[in-house]
């Protein structure tokens, strides 16, 4: 129930949020909302105000903005697709452009009330109770120097060396205060993560307000350059791409939920940049996909017939639908 809870809680969020980007810059740029829902299905609860109408729907997985002329069949004043291609490639910008402002806001109240973690030291801030970490005797405090007698100076060093080493087992040479002391400890395999974990976090510096503000932007940008990061090695055939479904998401969010607030705000705020991101891939019924159209329509001065524009969207939306439902049954499949 948990797990079930903290998923719709961060889709939700993520999503509502995302919508009321494109909801706020369409009323700017004087593009009649028909519409601003939260969930999807049979209407539970509705209120109309102005020209809007406000509505609860049935099942609370994030929700949409109908906007007026998103279709060639509706024209007229405050139409989307009549309005010109600067607004409305600021009203499609305003969905991804939110969820990375989202983000910032979560972490900066993680960072007001619980601190900023430092991963430019491998020094430990928490070792969960029951872990590989707590069993073999790393306590909070402790600093990493070397694994396997390899340095490590920086947090993404040290969970780079643990993540790949699942079921073997590794010697830290660690700095306890004035003492450096030997410990070895195996890595677990976490079949929802898909790498080995000890069981611990990082260390956790103090900031004042200005503080959590400055890095609350550095770290969500730090989340986007992972991502930037991972995305650029799949391209380059580096590295395979990690990609999560809605079953794989709810575990995390569960995960997240059990470990308190702070961790479910965090978690929050990297789904939302994640979701910022593959907002802006330029496919077919994505936010990036029209972009390309209205950019394409900005440089050339030609734009590409509404209604054939519409077909795109609409197959790039059921290929969307395939898809998501191969990576659910994959993630189905990994439950095993």
């Amino acid at each position: 129930m948990i797990t079930l809870i903290a998923f719709l809680i961060v889709i939700g969020v993520v999503v509502v949020f995302h919508e009321l980007g494109h909801f706020w810059l369409a009323l700017r740029e004087g593009v009649k909302v028909k519409e601003f829902a939260i969930g999807f299905g049979p209407i539970i609860l509705s209120k109309k105000k102005g020209e809007v109408l406000y509505s609860l729907r049935a099942f609370p997985l994030g929700g949409f903005v109908r906007l007026f002329g998103e279709t060639p069949e509706e024209s007229g004043e405050g139409s989307f697709l009549e309005s010109s291609p600067w607004s409305r490639l600021k009203i499609i910008s305003a969905g991804p452009l939110m969820n990375f402002v989202l983000a910032v806001l979560l972490f900066f109240a993680v960072f007001v009330f619980n601190g900023y973690p430092n991963l430019n030291v491998c020094k430990i801030g928490s070792v969960l109770p029951g872990s590989p970490a707590e069993i073999a005797g790393l306590k909070a405090g402790d600093e990493v120097l070397e694994i396997d007698g390899v340095r490590v100076s920086r947090w993404e060093e040290l969970a780079r060396i643990i993540h790949s080493s699942p079921g073997k087992r590794l010697k830290l040479s660690v700095m306890r205060g004035e003492d450096r002391v030997l410990i070895e400890v195996v890595p677990e395999y976490s079949s929802v993560h898909k790498v080995g974990l000890i069981g611990i976090t990082p260390w956790i510096e103090r900031f004042n307000v200005l503080g959590s503000a400055y890095y609350s932007v550095r770290y969500t940008l730090g989340v986007s350059y992972l991502m930037l990061s991972a995305i650029g090695k799949t391209l380059l055939k580096k590295e395979k791409l990690d990609i999560r479904g809605p079953v794989a998401v709810a575990q995390l969010a569960g995960q997240a939920a059990r470990g308190g607030l702070v961790n479910l705000l965090s978690f929050i705020g990297i789904i939302s940049v994640n979701l910022a991101f593959i907002n802006l891939f330029p496919l077919p019924a994505l936010d990036g996909g029209r972009l390309v159209f209205i950019i394409f329509e900005l440089i050339f001065r030609r734009r590409l017939d509404p209604k054939y524009e519409s077909t795109i969207h609409y197959i790039g939306f059921l290929v969307l639908i395939v898809l998501m439902l191969l990576v659910t049954y994959h993630d189905v499949i990994s439950l095993r």
